[in-house]
């Protein structure tokens, strides 16, 4: 039976803003890595480009890595419909705060406003265990 140590049981509580409304979530700050997750509607283009003009070396300077940038969207369940989809993955959740609190990612939100409306939440990515596959359980 694998224990845990007391270190690794305890978890700190993080929030999030979700649409104007702060929301608690627990997460273990360790080595997971975590994954900002922004569902984006473009209202304004050229004032959308500026943001990204902006928003890109901030998530650099953060140790951030763009995952997913407004590729092709296919649903495979539900009426979800985004226009557009990024993700960006952080070393660790604390890190993710870093960058969305930072002065430069500030910037880019002052640009951004009312070019887009946004979603964006962070998640704590799944701590890698050479005793599961990666294959086992679902989403």
């Amino acid at each position: 039976m694998h224990h845990r140590s007391r270190a690794q049981q305890l978890a700190r509580r993080a929030t999030i803003v979700i649409a104007r409304r702060p929301v608690s979530l627990m997460y273990v700050e360790g080595s997971m890595s975590a994954y900002v997750i922004v569902e984006v509607e473009v209202t304004d283009q050229l004032q959308y480009d500026a943001y990204r003009r902006l928003s890109g070396p901030s998530v650099a300077a953060y140790g951030g890595r763009f995952v997913v940038r407004g590729g092709a969207i296919d649903s495979l369940e539900g009426d979800w419909r985004p226009e557009r989809i990024v993700v960006i993955e952080f070393e660790n959740v604390a890190a993710a705060r870093r960058w969305y609190d930072s002065p430069e990612y500030r910037a880019a939100r002052n640009v951004r406003a009312g070019a887009a409306n946004f979603r964006m939440i962070v998640v704590a990515g799944v701590e890698a265990s050479p005793a599961a596959p990666a294959t086992s359980g679902g989403p």
